[in-house]
């Protein structure tokens, strides 16, 4: 992709492609991350979609604007997509909690963020092969899709993600235990089981004391880990002591005595 800007990869393009990689990396700290617990799924999918569409979109357009006849636009374009990048992934989690096969679906979400860097290469190889396309126009094309995501994502999207629990006795259960209640279908002493199970009740929140004495144990076992190895670095320099001067060994274990 880079070396079909111009034929030669040159350092701005590269000083674009390292700039990138590291607004990806710290994008879900700083934005995605952020996004998900003050605004909900429905606001990180738009945002984070639309970064993706603009820097599509800016590197497409980029012929037209001044000073876009070379790489000049690769470096915002490229920050773009990289800011917008994780969070189209992450806002996307909370749907596995709709599947009973949860591990199996947040394993596809967490593949796809690697299956998606193949749309570069198909896009630079649609520019090589077609004449009249150049790697602009491909960009500028492809710029819809994650654009009529941001559109589908704004009406789709909860606000709220879903929850497992909801999705596991909410709605399905509420139907079972009415459908008992009225007797029909002829279900029988199923339907009445159904019905007659209470609903699972909701751990109680250990108390301040309790989650107190339970962090100063960690942090007393943590201490007692970390000190471990300088007790056993001390017994053993007080047990090469004796045989260092007494001639039997001709370097210290662990630096002067």
């Amino acid at each position: 992709l880079l070396l079909s800007l111009d034929g030669s990869c040159d350092a701005s393009v590269s000083r674009a492609f390292t700039l990138a990689v590291t607004v990806n990396m710290l994008a879900p700290l700083l934005l995605a991350g952020p996004l998900l617990d003050v605004c909900g799924p429905r606001a990180c999918s738009c945002a984070c979609t639309g970064l993706v569409g603009a820097g599509f979109l800016l590197f497409g357009l980029s012929p037209s604007l001044p000073g876009g006849a070379g790489a000049a636009y690769v470096l915002p374009s490229m920050l773009l997509i990289g800011a917008g990048g994780p969070g189209c992934q992450l806002c996307l989690f909370h749907t596995a909690n709709l599947f009973a096969a949860r591990g199996m679906v947040m394993n596809l979400i967490t593949a796809s963020i690697g299956a998606s860097f193949v749309t570069f290469e198909l896009l630079a190889r649609l520019s090589s092969t077609a004449e009249e396309v150049s790697l602009q126009r491909a960009f500028l094309g492809y710029s819809l899709l994650p654009l009529a995501c941001t559109c589908v994502s704004a009406v789709t999207m909860p606000d709220s993600p879903f929850d497992a629990r909801v999705a596991d006795g909410g709605a399905g259960a509420t139907a079972r235990r009415s459908l008992a209640s009225r007797g029909g279908g002829g279900g029988g002493a199923e339907d009445n089981e159904v019905a007659s199970t209470p609903p699972p009740e909701t751990p109680a929140r250990p108390s301040p004391r309790s989650s107190a004495r339970r962090a100063s144990a960690s942090v007393r076992a943590i201490s007692r880990g970390a000190a471990r190895p300088m007790v056993f670095i001390l017994r053993k320099r007080s047990s090469h002591r004796p045989a260092l001067r007494s001639g039997q060994l001709s370097e210290p274990l662990l630096g002067p005595a």
